[in-house]
């Protein structure tokens, strides 16, 4: 894709993410797949910026690009930053940022963002993450609605921009009374790191694949009783992913009380070069999720040349469009349906439906048109030109 002409402006930039290693969830691949577009675009320099929740030697630097890595020292005491904190955020400023960029919104980076944005009054963006969508705010929902209504919403209504990885989550954010400018950007995947499509080659049984967080929001045990309701012959079940707080146990005895036996496995993480292994190896793949912003997962899968099953709880409308998938009710009957019909179809179809999937995901998610669009929205925000055109106005 040849690169767009555009003015020169830009600056720094500071990211304040929920975290620097795969326990973050989907901000870890997203927040530091956009950093790294951002500096080949060149315009803007990252700094991010994170609280310390694991020790050093776990943050893999490589995954973070040339982005200078800064970790928040924890502080109990809600809105105070503290004598430490402070001397970290001084040592941020040095890089005398334009721009602070908020990822995620339930964590203490959030005061960290507010403090950066005060003292030096500087553009401020906001990206949910999902975090504000309608089964997120259900979820543990007292805690959460003390929360906005005490400290987000103020933090919330002072954003310049809202950024939203969908339309649904855009819609989201006006439903709930956001009237700022909304950018409308998807998360990007570096497709070029897919690996060719190996499972189909020998008699063995095919296999659905599912990669991501092992949580209640992700509608695992919905999938389990679907795949109970269907029993496919000669398939098997992947569930692959980082266990929280001990759901992974959950759902393995909900698969044994449905005497799912050697049909479904649970084979852990997987990251970096084994992820892309792990798709390698699947027919199709499956996201059964109550609610998502995006989901980077089926992004990925897509690019893998995998069919796709996502629900209506999560923006893959396209995939029926674009004859590549199924998007259906997060509900085991609504699952087993489109169970039943990938399991049904022939190995030729499958493919054809995979090839569809890959060239939609080198199209839409590419992070070098990503990060321009929005390196284009910071330099509008600094008043270095017109609003781009994924930019949504009330």
């Amino acid at each position: 894709m040849a690169d767009r002409a555009h003015a020169a402006c830009g600056g720094g930039v500071v990211h304040v993410t929920t975290g620097l290693t795969p326990r973050a969830g989907g901000p870890y691949v997203s927040v530091a797949g956009l950093v790294k577009a951002l500096a080949r675009d060149a315009r803007w320099t990252p700094v991010v910026l994170a609280p310390a929740r694991t020790p050093e030697r776990l943050v893999d630097r490589e995954h973070w690009g040339d982005a200078r890595l800064f970790t928040l020292p924890p502080d109990e005491r809600v809105g105070a930053l503290g004598r430490h904190r402070r001397a970290l955020l001084r040592s941020v400023l040095q890089a005398n940022p334009s721009i602070v960029h908020l990822h995620g919104l339930w964590d203490a980076g959030t005061y960290a963002a507010a403090e950066l944005v005060r003292e030096r009054h500087l553009g401020f963006v906001v990206s949910p993450r999902g975090m504000l969508e309608p089964w997120a705010l259900r979820h543990k929902w007292l805690k959460k609605k003390v929360f906005l209504v005490a400290y987000l919403d103020r933090l919330l209504t002072t954003a310049d921009l809202l950024h939203a990885t969908s339309e649904s989550e855009a819609d989201s954010l006006r439903a709930l009374g956001f009237r700022q400018p909304i950018a409308v950007v998807p998360n990007g995947i570096e497709c070029s790191q897919a690996l060719p499509r190996t499972a189909g080659s020998d008699d063995g049984p095919h296999r659905l694949l599912y990669l991501g967080r092992l949580h209640v929001k992700k509608g695992l045990e919905n999938l389990l009783r679907a795949w109970a309701m269907v029993r496919p012959s000669n398939w098997r079940l992947s569930i692959a992913g980082l266990d929280e707080d001990g759901y992974a146990s959950r759902l393995q005895s909900l698969a044994a009380g449905l005497d799912l036996g050697g049909t479904v496995e649970f084979p852990g993480p997987m990251l970096g070069t084994d992820k892309w292994r792990f798709l390698a190896s699947g027919t199709a793949f499956v996201h059964p999720s109550f609610s998502e912003n995006f989901g980077i997962a089926v992004a990925e899968a897509m690019a893998a040349g995998l069919p796709v099953i996502a629900t209506v709880g999560t923006p893959w409308q396209m995939l029926p469009v674009e004859r590549c998938g199924w998007w259906v009710p997060p509900t085991p009957e609504g699952l087993a349906a489109a169970l039943r019909e990938l399991t049904a179809d022939d190995e030729t179809t499958l493919q054809a439906m995979g090839t569809r999937a890959r060239a939609y995901a080198a199209s839409a998610f590419d992070w070098t048109s990503i990060g321009q669009d929005m390196a284009d929205c910071y330099c509008w925000l600094s008043g270095r030109g017109a609003a781009p055109e994924c930019v949504r106005f009330v």
